[in-house]
C-alpha cells in the first residue's frame, strides 16, 4: 500500500497543520498590531478634539472680568451686564454672580436655563459649572452660552435661572435674572 494515504499533496497531515498554524498566528499578530495601532490614532484624534475645546472654554473664562458680587437684594449678576451680544455659532464664556438665599446650603448649584421670549426655540445652550454655597454667601459660576448657527439676527429678551439640589434630590430656584440676548454678525 501507500504510505503517502493521508497526505493531499504529498506533504504529511503533520507537517500541513504546522504550517498553517503557524500562517494564523502570524496573521493574527498582524491584525493586533494593526487594531492597536488604529485604537491609538483614534484616541489621540478624539483627545486632542476636547482637549482644545476646554482649554478654549478656561482661557475664555480667564479673560472674562468677574461679575459685581450677588447680594440678597441682587441674587444674580452677571459679567456682561443686562445686554449680552453674542454671533450665530459661537460660543460666550459668561460669569455669574450668585447668592444663596436658602436656610440650608445650597448643593450643586448651576445655571440650569436660559429661556428667551418669542424666539421659538431655545436660541441659546448651556454648559455650567456646579458648586456648593453656604447659605447666606455669594460665589461665582462659569457658563459657556452657545448660539446655533442658524439662529436669527434679533434680540430677544430672555430669564437666566440658576437652581440647586435641595433634600428631597429636586432641584429648587435660587436666583434669576432678567437680560437682553442680541444675536449679531
Amino acid at each position: 500500500m501507500n504510505k503517502r494515504k493521508n497526505s493531499i499533496f504529498g506533504h504529511s497531515n503533520k507537517n500541513w497543520n504546522k504550517k498553517a498554524s503557524m500562517q494564523l498566528s502570524i496573521n493574527m499578530i498582524v491584525i493586533l498590531i494593526i487594531a492597536v495601532v488604529i485604537l491609538g490614532l483614534s484616541l489621540g484624534f478624539i483627545q486632542s478634539m476636547f482637549g482644545g475645546i476646554e482649554k478654549d472654554f478656561i482661557s475664555r473664562a480667564q479673560e472674562e472680568p468677574n461679575p459685581s458680587s450677588a447680594t440678597p437684594g441682587n441674587t444674580l449678576t452677571c459679567s456682561r451686564g443686562d445686554n449680552i451680544l453674542a454671533s450665530p455659532g459661537e460660543g460666550l464664556s459668561v460669569k455669574w454672580g450668585v447668592y444663596c438665599t436658602d436656610a440650608a446650603e445650597c448643593i450643586n448649584t448651576s445655571l440650569t436655563n436660559v429661556i428667551c421670549q418669542g424666539a421659538g426655540l431655545d436660541i441659546v445652550s448651556i454648559t455650567s459649572t456646579a458648586k456648593d454655597i453656604p447659605s447666606g454667601s455669594s460665589d461665582m459660576l462659569i457658563t459657556l452660552i452657545s448660539v446655533p448657527t442658524g439662529s436669527t439676527l434679533s434680540k430677544y429678551l430672555c430669564t437666566a435661572t440658576v437652581t440647586h439640589e435641595n433634600a428631597a434630590g429636586g432641584r429648587t430656584g435660587t436666583a434669576s435674572k432678567d437680560l437682553v440676548i442680541e444675536i449679531v454678525r
